[in-house]
């Protein structure tokens, strides 16, 4: 997992948009799991994946049981 954006170079501008990017295969491929930058953990040696937003304060918390297919 990783926040970054889409483009030929990180995008470090204040305000500039972020997401939250997900790789099955070791970064081979990236998909974006969340428009908005997450913090992150793993649990369960990678079964289980958990996510929350840390630019606001939430009551949400995202897990996936199944390396981020479903959340």
């Amino acid at each position: 997992m990783a926040v970054g954006n889409i483009g030929d170079k990180m995008d470090t501008d204040h305000g500039a948009r972020k997401g939250t990017f997900l790789s099955r295969d070791g970064g081979v491929t990236w998909s974006e799991i969340a428009k908005v930058p997450l913090i992150y953990e793993f649990g369960d040696h990678g079964g289980l994946l958990v996510a929350a937003p840390n630019t606001v304060s939430t009551r949400e918390v995202r897990y996936s049981w199944n390396e981020g297919k479903t959340w």
